[in-house]
């Protein structure tokens, strides 16, 4: 073998690695890292396939599943008014002090609230009364007109009389006034 052959043998081996470099770089560089994603993106379309036949499974008939989400739509806006007047405010819990025979002898709102979507106006509430009618106020709080929390209540007796303390956090939907 000549000069002349080794100097193109030494090309050719030279080739030969710098293509199996190459070859290794794409595999390792590119192509593996394409086919872990690929595999990711498989399993979560998977996970996501089996979540809507879970969910078609336990809502096979979506029309009346729809009337039920709109039924409880309409009542998450029956309870979340955007109407967070402090006046307002006042005037149903005094309607509700008065259905419930209690009277309400402090009433001291604070500084309203909002977060991105909702409106929270904070009351601390002294209410007079029967156990009995406190407790009634309790149940009205509860179950009519908007959203209300109560956050932490005493109930005490003072000369004979019975007194409530409570701290309320009344919500709005803020969102209704921006539409």
């Amino acid at each position: 073998m000549n000069r002349h052959d080794q100097l193109n043998l030494m090309k050719l081996l030279g080739a030969l690695a710098l293509w199996l470099v190459a070859v290794i770089y794409i595999y390792q560089g590119i192509y593996l890292p394409k086919l872990a994603a690929y595999q990711q993106l498989q399993q979560e379309h998977t996970q996501v396939i089996q979540q809507v036949e879970d969910f078609n499974k336990l809502h096979p008939n979506m029309e009346a599943y729809s009337r039920i989400l709109q039924a409880k739509q309409r009542i998450a806006a029956d309870k979340l008014p955007e109407d967070m007047e402090v006046a307002k405010v006042v005037e149903d819990l005094n309607n509700k002090a008065l259905l419930s025979k209690v009277k309400i002898l402090e009433i001291q709102p604070q500084e309203l609230k909002t977060a991105e979507k909702w409106q929270k106006l904070p009351i601390q509430l002294k209410v007079q009364g029967d156990f009995w009618g406190i407790l009634a106020f309790l149940r009205k709080i509860n179950t009519t007109g908007r959203l209300i929390t109560v956050n932490s209540g005493k109930i005490g007796k003072e000369n004979g009389i019975i007194l409530c303390n409570l701290s309320l956090d009344i919500y709005g939907d803020k969102a209704k006034k921006q539409e």
